[in-house]
């Protein structure tokens, strides 16, 4: 897959050298090209000697409790120099559990590391070598910001243990955020909790031992930190960390040991059609605001519950992940804008509002989890949580029973195997007759799945649905 890839970029930058070349002749063609592919191999030869290969060493845990044994595990990463005392950049799932970390210079010389800290949240990690000798050389860093989608893109690093790689590509999309997320057949496992996403992505081929590795334009300036692949039959695509997102937050590691980032205090899900058409609303693609929590930065902004964000700060927001990356990418303290559409008296209203975001900590090495607790209301909760309307029915054997009015697909309602017409009779053993009954007991349960009975046609269902 990858070398046809390749066979068809050189293939274009043929062309394109015989379109610039006109009517000068294929010699004349021939040398645009060669004088681009001296643009590349200039810039590998300068970037080169700052990239690290890094073999990483440790040991997971593996039986059952009391049983417990730990096995070797070996691994390979790439990182680069950013300091001339040896402080490398990577990410932090190359080094994560590190026993030992070995670097291996583009001379052939050897050293080895310590971590200084990592950060899980947005996957960036700085390690640094013990005894850094002298003279080294250190990767010129460029910006991310004024990035741009098909500009070219080289990626170095050791893919699949082949150090001193480089492949070739372009930028193909730019805040990337739901990185982790399986989309089709799309997925990138282990990255479903990095809640920090800005990433840039690409076509430049990239393979497991990429990692950590830079991603650098034309001039040889690094652009980005290679991270993620999404890998599918016949196809995939790469992930990087802007630059200047990973300096930010290296930055902070260095000094600190921590990550601040910017937190708006709500807590949200995605919008969709089928929520739409529940409540009778034509808004579309969005992140909508399930809670606002009381002093947060959006509550002073004016916020609302069931308000659905569509920009933050110039970005289009999609989902709730495009959300959470835009705010927590944004600098703290300072104003920016968000819009928002909000339904009043049965009418969708665009809102303009200002926020200034407070700041988070986020704990070192590990993916923190939201400290708020739940403020559910009852009847917009459950369509939001389980995809699911309700209501009472005069004509049922008990007209305080709850009867099923609408249902989302795929929510957790559907996946329950509810219908339309489905009289609830009890859940977890309790007879509820209203929405705040059935919220009420929903949340008073541990149950992962809880027990559901309703009344279908005349006979008694047991089915189960998912706790939020």
């Amino acid at each position: 897959m990858f070398m046809k890839k390749w066979i068809g970029t050189a293939v274009l930058v043929l062309v394109l050298g015989l379109a610039i070349a006109g009517s000068a002749g294929a010699t004349d063609a021939v040398e645009q090209v060669r004088a681009f592919e001296e643009v590349l191999v200039q810039v590998v030869e300068t970037t080169q000697p700052a990239v690290v290969t890094l073999e990483v060493s440790g040991s997971e845990k593996h039986g059952l409790p009391g049983l417990e044994r730990f096995m070797p595990v070996d691994g390979m990463g790439t990182g680069f120099i950013i300091e001339a005392d040896g402080t490398i950049l990577t990410n932090h799932h190359v080094v994560d559990g590190a026993d030992r970390i070995d670097v291996l210079l583009a001379d052939g010389r050897r050293f080895k590391a310590e971590v200084i800290a990592t950060s899980a949240e947005s996957d960036v990690g700085v390690i640094r070598m013990i005894d850094a000798p002298e003279g080294l050389p250190i990767a010129q860093l460029g910006t991310s910001e004024d990035l741009r989608i098909g500009q070219y893109a080289i990626a170095l690093g050791a893919p699949l243990g082949y150090d001193r790689s480089v492949t070739f590509g372009h930028v193909s999309g730019l805040h990337r955020a739901s990185v982790g997320r399986q989309m089709g057949p799309f997925f990138a496992p282990g990255f479903e909790h990095i809640t920090v996403q800005d990433f840039i992505q690409v076509d430049t081929p990239i393979n497991p031992g990429n990692s950590g590795g830079p991603l650098v334009d034309l001039d040889g300036r690094v652009i980005g930190i290679n991270s993620a692949i999404a890998d599918a039959p016949g196809g995939g695509m790469g992930f990087a960390i802007p630059i200047d997102l990973a300096t930010k937050i290296a930055k902070q590691l260095i000094a600190n040991g921590k990550v601040t980032v910017g937190d708006l205090g709500v807590r949200m899900t995605d919008n969709n059609p089928s929520l739409d058409e529940v409540w009778g609303r034509s808004i579309g693609q969005g992140a909508l605001i399930t809670e606002v929590y009381d002093g947060g930065s959006a509550a002073r902004a004016g916020m609302e519950e069931d308000d659905v964000v569509v920009t933050f700060a110039d970005r289009k927001i999609r989902t709730e992940a495009d959300l959470m990356s835009a705010y927590r990418t944004a600098p703290v303290g300072t104003p920016v804008q968000l819009t928002a559409w909000r339904t009043e008296r049965g009418e969708d209203v665009l809102k303009t509002m200002t926020v200034t975001l407070e700041a988070r900590t986020l704990e070192p090495g590990a993916a923190s989890t939201e400290a708020h607790t739940l403020k559910p209301g009852p009847g917009k909760w459950i369509a939001r949580e389980l995809g699911l309307t309700m209501g009472s029915d005069g004509k049922a054997r008990n007209p305080n029973n709850l009867v099923v009015r609408s249902i989302v697909p795929h929510s957790k309602a559907d996946q329950a195997g509810l219908e339309i017409g489905d009289v609830v009779v009890a859940l977890n053993d309790v007879e509820v007759d209203s929405d705040e009954e059935f919220q009420k007991t929903l949340l008073g349960t541990s149950k992962e799945f809880v027990p559901l009975v309703v009344e279908r046609g005349g006979k008694k269902q047991y089915l189960a649905i998912e706790r939020p």
